[in-house]
C-alpha cells in the first residue's frame, strides 16, 4: 500500500474518532476516487493518487463557482474546507521563481517553443509540486518575452 493512501487511511480513523464530519467526508471522498482508480488499475503510487487529488480540486473549484454563481453562499464555506483538506495532501507547491527555473531548464535542454508541449516537460519535471494551470500561464509569460 502506498505511503499517502495509508495516510489518508489513518486520518479517516483519526476524523471518525474526532466526529469531524467536514474532514471525515473529505477523506471519504478521496479513498473512494483511489478505490475506483484501483480497481481499473490495480495497486496506485503516490504520484496516481496526486493526480487523482488534483483532479478532484479542479472538481470541487468547479462546484464552488457553481455555488458562488449560483448564490448559495451557505454551501460555498463547506466546500472550501472540503477543499483545504483535500489540498493539504499534495506536496508543497513549487514558487514561481521555481517554475520559472524549470521553464528555462526545459527549453535551454529541448529547444522546445511550443507552450503545450513545453508545459508537458516542465510538469514531467515538477509532478505534482506544481498546479498545470500555473505552469501553463508561466509559460505564456516566459514566451512573450
Amino acid at each position: 500500500m502506498s505511503e499517502l493512501k495509508q495516510r489518508l487511511q489513518d486520518d479517516l480513523k483519526s476524523a471518525m474518532r474526532a466526529r469531524d464530519a467536514i474532514r471525515l467526508g473529505a477523506i471519504r471522498f478521496l479513498l473512494a476516487q483511489i478505490k475506483n482508480e484501483e480497481i481499473d488499475a490495480g495497486e496506485l503510487s503516490d504520484d496516481k493518487i496526486f493526480v487523482i487529488i488534483k483532479q478532484q480540486l479542479k472538481q470541487l473549484d468547479e462546484t464552488i463557482l457553481g455555488f458562488e454563481q449560483g448564490g448559495r453562499s451557505e454551501l460555498i464555506q463547506a466546500e472550501q474546507e472540503k477543499r483545504a483538506i483535500v489540498a493539504a495532501y499534495l506536496p508543497q507547491q513549487a514558487s514561481d521563481d521555481e517554475i520559472r527555473t524549470a521553464i528555462a531548464a526545459a527549453r535551454a535542454e529541448s529547444g522546445e517553443t511550443h507552450p503545450g508541449k513545453l508545459t508537458g516537460l516542465v510538469m514531467r519535471q515538477l509532478g505534482a509540486s506544481a498546479d498545470g494551470t500555473r505552469v501553463s500561464k508561466l509559460i505564456q509569460v516566459a514566451l512573450a518575452e
